[in-house]
């Protein structure tokens, strides 16, 4: 479907093997797919965004070309966190410690989860056509199980879906296509076709039903325990103006229950925002993550993800090597992560970048914060309280500049943990020539599989 420009890979992850089609070059962003589909479901919208950064699409465990494991009674293994974790996994297999997600239906649910479980990793994130699963579950009536009724017929137990769903799989999934859809969308017969091979496979279905069984057990069980925490990266929210989500909740009230930072808005079309409103789609994509000419590249603050593996600067800086400044009246402070330096100065809304002897490691991240204050408008002299920290101060209500009198922002300095002595990636036993892949680094290589041989060579 857009296999030019991308390489197709397949890596084994702890718990599954995924298969992923990735391209381009820039900050990694990991797009993941909803119900009943695949990374295909990208396919108007990747190539696009191709040009601006590391586009990463791969097949959730369950669905597509990805391996399908073996469930269990409680569901786990298709619970939002093991999914979370195959997509951790597959970005250090990749070179990314830190990255941007977007994701559509069950894969905007295992984002949420991620943005949860791995907060350091989550740099900015996407969500589209969805409020949370526990507030879905919480605020259950006529409306609700009438709309997503498939939600508790996916559920039930002892192959009922899937026999069911099974006699005609592809009416089943054109069906969901054109009900869930806006009125006369045109899906890519291509990628109609691909949805439908993948889902006559009977491993297919009953893998996606049991997405569905974990949601309405052990994932409300994890929701529950993570209530009160929220989302601390910045969170955009896109939904249909013609879909269920749109005529049922305030969406971005609700987000805002569970995520700190939360922008968003009503595309027009209905629930398969990427395939039926591709080019809006990949205009506010690169509008939030920084991509394409009228974007910002990162907001202030906010660690520059490295497309390319540690470099020797960063196992300095891991060893806790100091850059020396070399004009010291003029380098602003540095200060480890809790601590913080703030005086009354003159400030703008970005500083200036510290002057050093060699640039900082890629891999080390800045927070730059401004605090909670009284500032004053350079500009106009307009006087602003600001009740919460800012990452990069808003515009002047009366002038809209950016640049005011007030507190030096607080910046947090976060440095990597020392490297590992066998770096993520493809290696192969020297013995047998079998490929293993590396999810992430380590420090002791696991035997092959094949012959049981230490003698490993990374390619």
């Amino acid at each position: 479907m857009f296999d030019i420009g991308f390489e197709k890979v397949r890596v084994k992850t702890s718990g599954a093997e995924i298969n992923v089609l990735h391209g381009g070059t820039g900050n990694p962003l990991l797009l993941l797919h909803g119900y009943p589909q695949t990374h295909v479901m990208w396919h108007r919208v990747a190539p696009d965004l191709r040009n601006h950064f590391h586009v990463i699409c791969p097949d959730l465990r369950g669905y597509g070309d990805s391996s399908k494991p073996e469930s269990r009674a409680d569901h786990y293994p298709y619970s939002k966190r093991a999914m979370a974790l195959d997509m951790i996994e597959l970005m250090a297999f990749l070179g990314h410690r830190a990255f941007f997600i977007a994701g559509h239906d069950r894969g905007a649910r295992v984002a949420h989860r991620m943005a949860l479980d791995f907060p350091d990793k989550i740099t900015r994130a996407c969500v589209m056509d969805v409020v949370p699963t526990y507030h879905m579950f919480k605020n259950v009536d006529q409306n609700f199980a009438a709309g997503y009724y498939h939600w508790f017929f996916l559920i039930q137990p002892d192959g009922l879906p899937e026999h069911m769903i099974g006699v005609d799989s592809d009416f089943y999934l054109k069906e969901k296509l054109k009900r869930w859809s806006a009125p006369n969308t045109e899906f890519d017969p291509d990628a109609i076709a691909e949805y439908q091979r993948c889902f006559r496979d009977p491993h297919t279905i009953h893998a996606t039903c049991e997405d569905y069984r974990a949601a309405a057990t052990v994932d409300l069980i994890h929701d529950e325990e993570s209530r009160q925490k929220k989302i601390t990266c910045p969170l955009l929210v896109l939904w249909g103006k013609k879909g269920f989500v749109h005529r049922t909740y305030n969406v971005l009230d609700v987000w805002k229950q569970y995520a700190e930072d939360v922008e968003g808005k009503a595309l027009n079309c209905g629930h398969f925002l990427a395939e039926e409103d591709p080019v809006t789609v990949a205009q506010e994509l690169r509008r939030f993550f920084g991509g394409g000419d009228t974007a910002n590249v990162l907001k202030t603050g906010e660690q520059k993800i490295p497309t390319q593996k540690a470099s020797a600067n960063t196992a300095e800086a891991a060893a806790g090597k100091a850059t020396v400044s070399k004009n010291k009246s003029k380098a602003r402070p540095e200060t480890e992560v809790g601590t913080e330096t703030r005086t009354k100065t003159r400030v703008k809304a970005e500083p200036r970048a510290r002057a050093t002897d060699r640039p900082e490691p890629e891999s080390v991240k800045k927070i730059v914060e401004y605090p909670v204050g009284r500032y004053e408008c350079k500009r106009c002299g307009q006087g602003v309280i600001f009740s919460q920290a800012y990452r990069e101060l808003p515009p002047c209500d009366n002038c809209g500049s950016r640049e005011y009198l007030g507190h030096e922002p607080k910046i947090t300095v976060i440095r990597p943990p020392p490297s590992k002595k066998y770096s993520a990636g493809m290696y192969q036993c020297t013995v047998c020539s079998t490929r293993v892949a590396v999810a992430e680094d380590t420090d002791k290589l696991s035997p092959c599989d094949f012959c049981g041989s230490l003698e490993l060579k990374k390619l």
